[in-house]
């Protein structure tokens, strides 16, 4: 099985080795979103006399001409795609499921404390939904609310981290981390604040849901007829929202305006994600959460840092690798250590202090495997690069 490099198993196929194609004209390929009817999404009928002549070279008619020959072998194509999907499909999936085993013992240790913590999670989360209600310092119904929902955020994320990590896609894992790093940040906050703010955060998802209909109603024509809102409900959104700038003030309909009243004077008129992280006193885990926004934006530095490739090695991987585990694994038992911390504590009490304090210790520990996992995994690597710099230079 070929390898980016030695010491690195990815799955046959997944190493982009030069540029993909991109179609000369993708947008008429969008509608076929939601189930739109064909004839709307025929390419033809979005390339037109111009795009028929610009991907043929050929004028007017003779383009259009070319272009539904290419159409037609095109439909020949996929229909014998079809025919023999189930055998191409089960061989990935034999390649794919034979990578993952050799994964999982290579990793299998730290994957495993990984999902215990998850385990425990879980656990305190139902345990403050269940019981921290009715603890003497209890939080109000409205941060009770907000942490719960939070809390359960955090624990799907938590799991999908896992499930990417044991598919061998790290750089996935690490997008969600970012995910998992806002939950954090946002728990800590509603964790040290009040019944307000805690209403203020609960509120400000119907300004969100406003904004989103807004760009609804401007993109409506383009739109499936399942995915518009009609003009009653955009007004009713509305209302809404004037309702909560006259209880809240105007600034309440900026982004993360909901927290206003615990940001600074000087941070009150922009408020940024950025102040929350320094409201949490987060701001030291900025670089790992600007790490993981390479796998979420187009940034172009993403086409040249991967953590799904060994050290010393730029590029991207295209598929799954056994490399860049511990980085996420690590982080996601810190944010989620640290998430339900400021959960727990909210209701404070000798059990939510005694499962904060095993989590912390649980969450340490997944991080020292991880640490250990990693270091075994580069040292085989390079025993690996050795024998076969042994063979080459035997001729065995």
């Amino acid at each position: 099985m070929p390898n980016v490099c030695p010491g690195a198993s990815v799955p046959r196929g997944s190493v982009s080795v030069g540029r993909y194609h991109r179609g000369a004209e993708t947008e008429g390929l969008l509608a076929h979103e939601r189930g739109r009817r064909l004839g709307a999404t025929d390419p033809r009928n979005h390339m037109g006399e111009e795009g028929a002549s610009r991907l043929t070279d050929e004028p007017g008619d003779n383009g259009q001409a070319i272009l539904n020959l290419i159409d037609a072998q095109a439909r020949a194509d996929v229909d014998a795609l079809l025919q023999e999907s189930a055998g191409r499909v089960g061989f990935a999936d034999a390649d794919r499921l034979a990578f993952e085993k050799r994964l999982e013992v290579r990793w299998q240790y730290p994957l495993e404390l990984l999902r215990l913590l998850h385990l425990e999670l879980i656990e305190c989360g139902r345990w403050f939904e269940l019981h921290a209600p009715e603890t003497e310092e209890a939080a109000g119904p409205m941060r009770q609310a907000a942490l719960n929902g939070l809390g359960r955020r955090v624990n799907r994320t938590v799991g999908e981290v896992i499930a990417l990590l044991r598919a061998g896609y790290s750089d996935g894992a690490n997008a969600r981390v970012r995910t998992l790093h806002e939950l954090t940040v946002t728990c800590l906050v509603l964790g040290d604040g009040d019944e307000a703010l805690a209403k203020r955060y609960l509120d400000h998802a119907d300004v969100d849901s406003y904004k989103a209909a807004v760009q609804l109603r401007e993109h409506r024509e383009h739109l499936a007829p399942a995915d518009q809102m009609s003009d009653d409900e955009i007004r009713e959104l509305a209302c809404r929202q004037q309702q909560l700038l006259d209880e809240h003030g105007r600034d309440f309909g900026l982004d993360h305006g909901w927290a206003i009243p615990a940001l600074p004077e000087w941070a009150k008129k922009r408020p940024g994600f950025k102040n929350l992280e320094e409201l949490a006193q987060r701001t030291c885990e900025r670089p790992y959460y600007k790490l993981a926004c390479l796998n979420v934006h187009a940034d172009p530095r993403s086409l040249f840092s991967s953590i799904g490739l060994p050290p010393n090695l730029k590029g991207v991987v295209s598929g799954a690798s056994d490399a860049g585990l511990a980085l996420p694994g690590h982080l996601t038992a810190l944010y989620g250590y640290e998430a339900f911390e400021a959960i727990l504590l909210s209701a404070p009490c000798a059990e939510s202090f005694l499962r904060s304090m095993m989590m912390a210790h649980l969450a340490a520990k997944v991080g020292e495997v991880f640490a250990e996992g990693e270091e075994a995994f580069l040292q085989g690597r390079e025993e690996r690069q050795r024998e076969e710099e042994e063979r080459e230079t035997t001729g065995n």
